[in-house]
């Protein structure tokens, strides 16, 4: 009788866990793959995740979802032909939909583009300067952002923008003086798909 009970019991027990209690136990990671440059949505973008290795394969709206995962690390690798590969490390948290959301950045190839000048020296006076952009290059218009806007004592305006074939865009650099207490210097770098480069600034305090 004891152990007829005790089935019972048991039986409750896994009856009783119905599906609310296995999605609190695991998490859902809901993502879209979208184009850097416009931001439209990719389809046909195969997307991986590790461990586990699953793939799958994004609609029109380039999202896609993989459900019931256990909590843990996990990454997402994004692959898509003309696209550079990009990936997204995550955390899946039980009963939580963690974001998945990646950016592919077009592959340009035979882009050709100058980068002057590559060093801007304001001195003790100067609080603005500009470089340009200028675009080369036969393979159509690339598409740039600017990284590595660290220092407190520097604006740069815009961070990114899109050069048309023959064409030069113009970026302007402008110090703020009251950050410059000593003689200082960054580094940004202009960044394209498939390669960068680099400006150099410095500064000296105003002279009194």
């Amino acid at each position: 009788m004891k152990k007829i009970l005790l089935l019972v019991i048991s039986v409750i027990g896994v009856v009783g866990c119905g599906p609310d209690d296995v999605e609190t136990m695991t998490g859902l990671i809901y993502g879209k793959i979208t184009n850097s440059v416009n931001n439209e949505p990719l389809s046909g973008v195969t997307v991986t995740i590790s461990p586990g290795g699953v793939s799958l394969i994004t609609g029109d709206d380039g999202s896609f979802e993989y459900q019931d995962m256990q909590p843990g690390q996990y990454k997402l690798q994004a692959q898509k032909q003309d696209f550079q590969s990009n990936y997204k490390q995550i955390s899946v948290i039980a009963g939580q939909t963690v974001s998945g959301d990646i950016r592919l950045s077009p592959v340009q190839t035979n882009v050709d583009w100058q980068l002057s000048p590559t060093e801007l020296a304001f001195g003790s006076n100067l609080t603005e300067l500009v470089f340009e952009i200028r675009n080369t290059g036969t393979a159509g218009a690339i598409h740039w952002n600017i990284t590595g806007v660290d220092a407190d004592w520097i604006n740069v305006a815009p961070l990114d923008g899109t050069t048309a074939v023959g064409m030069s865009s113009t970026v302007k650099v402008s110090v703020n003086r009251e950050h410059i207490l000593k003689d200082s210097s960054t580094v940004i770098t202009i960044n394209i798909p498939g390669g960068s480069s680099t400006v150099r600034i410095s500064v000296s305090p105003k002279m009194i």
